[in-house]
């Protein structure tokens, strides 16, 4: 009798499990197709170096023009304006506020990924630079951000950068962990020798 009855104990719970985790998984569908919710967490990457030689207005003044992109950011390709942009602009200058850039992504024309950003802020007297893509990379990522806190330090320019998005899919979950290597290469390697180019 008592192995009849932890049996139907053990049962119970067993459905009991079941039904909860059918009503979760509902739920968690439920969020995903009404966009409600997201499965994954949001993504920031903070990364920090230090530029000799340069004032914060050079450091502002060369990240915040698209041409320099692909000179330090690995992944990228080129930069172009987009067909659907209101404003065009050079490229080799400082991206104005509002403005919008198409960064190309990979191996064009065999793998072409891009990403548009529009520039939300632009502070070369302060330091400020911050780009910001709603749409994000398709299937992997949205709500992409790009922000730039560049302060003089000393005879030195520190250069703080965040990088945050919400990932879409496990592929914008395995991204954090390139961009977060690829992030390091630019800050503490790549940038501070392109800016020494032109010093």
């Amino acid at each position: 009798m008592n192995t009849l009855r932890s049996s139907n104990s053990l049962s119970r719970r067993n459905v009991s499990g079941y039904r909860n985790s059918v009503v979760l998984l509902v739920v968690v569908t439920v969020c995903l197709m009404a966009g409600g919710c997201s499965a994954f967490n949001p993504v920031t990457l903070t990364t920090t170096s230090s530029v000799n030689t340069a004032s914060v207005r050079d450091v502002h003044n060369f990240l915040a023009s698209p041409e320099n992109w692909p000179k330090i950011t690995t992944s990228s390709n080129s930069v172009v304006i987009p067909e659907d942009a209101k404003k065009s602009f050079d490229l080799g200058k400082p991206t104005p506020v509002n403005g919008l850039v198409k960064e190309i992504f990979g191996l064009p024309p065999i793998l072409a990924p891009s990403v548009t950003w529009k520039c939300v802020q632009s502070n070369a007297k302060v330091g400020r630079l911050e780009f910001f893509s709603e749409e994000g990379l398709p299937g992997v990522l949205s709500d992409a951000r790009i922000l730039y806190d560049i302060k003089g330090d000393g005879e030195a320019t520190s250069v703080k950068l965040d990088v945050s998005f919400e990932p879409t899919s496990p592929f914008g979950v395995l991204a954090s962990i390139a961009l977060k290597v690829e992030n390091t290469i630019a800050m503490k390697f790549l940038l501070p020798k392109e800016i020494s180019k032109k010093a």
